[in-house]
């Protein structure tokens, strides 16, 4: 619902056909061509993991200006300072204060999944 608010309904279109797509099929959807002259986004990724929201932006043909990832489980940061060093880390969601999001902002989307765990019974 964020994606279409603030790029319509072409960007909802090619989201659908991509998870249609894979879902049907198995194989990954055919590559979505880019979305014009749309300007780059400034992303705040809390929770980050492995930064699979950029991968999945990038992937449907977003331009990213800056992605600001929050994240602490060091595994996660490792795999992605590899795959992506232009990400900038600020540590975790606790680093992260009103001056902080003055500071890197403004943000045209702001992301983040809590992992969820579930104790063994």
């Amino acid at each position: 619902a964020a994606v279409y608010a603030v790029y319509g309904s072409s960007v909802s279109s090619r989201v659908r056909e991509a998870v249609v797509s894979t879902q049907s099929t198995g194989e990954p959807p055919p590559p979505i061509p880019p979305l014009g002259n749309r300007k780059p986004l400034r992303i705040l990724s809390l929770f980050d993991g492995i930064s699979s929201g950029l991968v999945a932006l990038k992937n449907i043909g977003f331009q990213v200006e800056v992605y600001i990832s929050s994240e602490v489980d060091e595994d996660a940061l490792k795999v992605s300072r590899f795959n992506h060093p232009e990400i900038v880390q600020v540590g975790g969601i606790t680093c992260i204060s009103p001056a902080k999001i003055k500071e890197l902002g403004p943000f045209d989307l702001v992301i983040g999944a809590v992992r969820v765990t579930t104790s063994p019974t």
